[in-house]
């Protein structure tokens, strides 16, 4: 049996949402609700001390989680009808194998997470910038929106059954060096100061800009590559030649 949290609690909300002692948060949700729980609306948790939830809770809004400090890890069986927030949460190390996000997840600058589950679903955006832990991208991911992986300085490549929605941000992943033969990218794709990235994939098609600024190593641009919108090259040293076939639906920028 599921119990239901209402907004309609006004004093024990205070507890969960205002109150920043953890374990009068952590007692209050184990003891009212315990596991299979579901809790009607948003539930913020951000810049408390929690540092567990209980297993199978699912939120019928947001979940806010942000600079909980304390937080290792998430309950199985989590699902969050809209987005989880989980910026900030310095000691979050992994996510469970059955999460179930259906707008977007929030990870920025969560600097313990290593890794992420394969066959992970975002309904909407996957937010990994500053993420200076992560070693690479689970197999079978999926993002219904965009994905940043702004500042992942250890990535150093992209799986080939990556499926994202709208556009892709790489930039300063100063490990990457190789994308995806045949990568489709739905929007832009942002790959600013990749220093280590010295050529781009063949069948690379980019919906709108592509851009490539900073990529000091960068040697050599496929034939046949098309960009929907602008070429951005400034300051990549190395590219000396272009190829004989390339499709720009805009400007290249040097």
């Amino acid at each position: 049996m599921k119990l239901i949290l209402t907004k309609n609690d006004a004093q024990e909300l205070g507890l969960i949402w205002w109150d920043n002692q953890a374990w009068e948060i952590e007692n209050y949700l184990i003891r009212r609700f315990g596991p299979d729980s579901k809790v009607k609306g948003d539930l913020n948790l951000a810049h408390s001390k929690i540092s567990h939830l209980p297993p199978d809770l699912s939120v019928t809004g947001d979940l806010h989680l942000s600079h909980c400090d304390n937080l290792k890890s998430l309950p199985s069986g989590l699902m969050i009808a809209g987005d989880l927030h989980l910026l900030g949460c310095p000691s979050l190390a992994s996510i469970p194998k059955d999460l179930q996000v259906g707008g977007s997840l929030m990870l920025n600058d969560c600097l313990s997470l290593k890794s992420l589950p394969s066959g992970l679903c975002v309904g909407k955006n996957l937010n990994l910038h500053g993420c200076e832990s992560l070693i690479a991208l689970p197999s079978n991911l999926q993002v219904g929106g965009w994905l940043s992986m702004k500042g992942c300085i250890r990535i150093e490549s992209i799986p080939t059954d990556l499926k994202v929605g709208e556009y892709i941000n790489l930039g300063y992943c100063k490990a990457l060096k190789t994308l995806p033969p045949n990568l489709k990218v739905n929007g832009d794709l942002i790959l600013d100061r990749c220093t280590a990235l010295k050529s781009l994939p063949e069948g690379l098609v980019v919906k709108d800009w592509l851009s490539l600024q900073g990529c000091v190593s960068l040697e050599k641009l496929p034939e046949k590559l098309k960009v929907g919108g602008n070429l951005v090259l400034k300051n990549c040293k190395s590219l000396v030649t272009m190829p004989n076939e390339i499709d720009i639906g805009g400007y290249i920028l040097k």
